[in-house]
């Protein structure tokens, strides 16, 4: 007997019923974002794609051999200029040279051919990642149009490529923890997502995974001075580090799209001192969340769909430094967390923290416009999830005797 469409999604999980909800809405806040480029090629100092134009530009110049102009936060913006026109100079490469091997191909072809492919190549890395869940046509619709994909999209980011590495590292870790681990090492180009996984790997005891991450980030590390030669390590370090410091302590809108607590601490007025003491407390009790869930997931007992939630989600509080267009990761943990564990729809709590954190991507932009920085809105949605959670993290099993007691008492003073 065919299940009508009504009767499929009322017995959809909570996070697809989300998902779907919300779509309309991703398509308006897109429509309005990209309002300008309907009559301008060019607009604001961007171009269709945003920050693709970095990608494909570093890769022109990595293929001419021009990697110190590339590397130079005076000679660069300077070059934009002169060939895109006057305000795109307001744009900077920012990514170490390890970066290089990914991008390299995309000068190869016209602007708009390598946007294509770049964004092509990150959807299909991010379904390849969920598969076979993916597979479901309301979970890749909902998946399509996540507000942390379309963002990311939006904005020409590596965010798709990276989440896809991630996710994927969580998900076979068990299975195949020297493919975990070299997935791993690749993501130590963009560091700051991968901030916990040390914690994570270490207490739950994968050391064939920790031993591969190394090596990986060792050879992408020689990969890298092999094509292109120290020197770019030398500006990198001496040119980029500095001006993009000097960024960070500055203002924008970029400051709308970055759930971090030191950044929500600076647009509420709070000093630069505070800011940093509230980002090590928030930092350093991310790092215990993921400590005491994954000294759980050791001694044989798997990395659960919910621990890929939780650890992707306590990633973008833990790092000052990420932004929206990083969270498709997030995103995808949810959809299969939501297929694999109903029980993670049984509770308001449950309920509430995935709508949240499914929607932060856009609603942060939104409510930073009143300085309300998407920490806030991360910060609660996970809250509410982990609470909804806590039978599961507190369970006992598995765990050293003395955190399986403390969690316990724990477990019974919570309830």
């Amino acid at each position: 007997m065919i299940q009508s469409p009504r009767n499929t999604l009322a017995k959809a999980p909570w996070v697809l019923k989300v998902a779907l909800i919300t779509a309309p809405l991703v398509i308006v806040f897109l429509s309005i974002s990209n309002a300008p480029f309907f009559t301008h090629a060019k607009f604001g100092g961007h171009i269709v794609g945003r920050d693709f134009l970095n990608y494909w530009t570093g890769s022109k110049l990595f293929l001419s051999g021009r990697l110190g102009t590339l590397y130079d936060a005076v000679a660069y913006p300077a070059y934009l200029d002169s060939v895109w026109g006057n305000g795109f100079g307001s744009l900077s490469f920012s990514y170490p040279p390890t970066l290089l091997p990914f991008i390299s191909w995309l000068g190869l072809f016209p602007y708009g051919v390598a946007l294509v492919l770049w964004s092509v190549l990150g959807v299909g890395l991010l379904i390849a990642a969920g598969w076979p869940y993916t597979k479901q046509p309301l979970v890749l619709l909902a998946l399509i149009f996540a507000p942390a994909v379309c963002v990311c999209l939006d904005d020409g980011q590596n965010g798709l490529i990276f989440s896809a590495m991630l996710v994927a590292a969580l998900r076979v870790l068990d299975r195949k923890p020297i493919l975990a681990g070299v997935l791993i090492g690749l993501l130590t180009v963009k560091p700051q997502l991968g901030i916990l996984l040390p914690i994570a790997l270490i207490c739950a005891g994968r050391w064939k995974t920790v031993g591969a991450a190394a090596v990986t980030t060792l050879a992408l590390v020689a990969l890298s001075l092999l094509i292109a030669g120290a020197e770019p390590w030398r500006l990198y370090f001496e040119k980029v580090v500095p001006y993009q410091s000097r960024l960070f302590r500055g203002d924008g809108m970029w400051q709308t799209m970055t759930p971090s607590p030191v950044i929500a601490i600076v647009v509420a007025h709070g000093s630069w001192a505070l800011a940093w003491a509230v980002q090590a407390a928030v930092s350093a009790a991310m790092m215990v969340l993921v400590a005491v869930l994954f000294l759980g997931r050791g001694n044989g007992r798997s990395i659960g769909a919910v621990d890929r939630v939780i650890l992707t989600g306590a990633t973008f509080l833990a790092t000052p430094y990420a932004f929206n267009y990083d969270m498709p990761s997030l995103a995808l943990c949810l959809l299969m967390a939501g297929v694999t564990q109903p029980q993670s729809d049984a509770t308001a709590q449950g309920r509430w923290g995935q709508a949240i954190l499914w929607s932060a991507p856009i609603a942060m932009v939104m409510t930073g416009l009143w300085s309300v920085n998407g920490a806030f809105i991360v910060a609660a949605g996970l809250g509410l999830y982990v609470w909804a959670a806590r039978t599961e993290i507190f369970a006992a099993g598995g765990r050293p005797s003395w955190l399986a007691d403390m969690l316990q008492r724990a477990s019974r003073a919570a309830t």
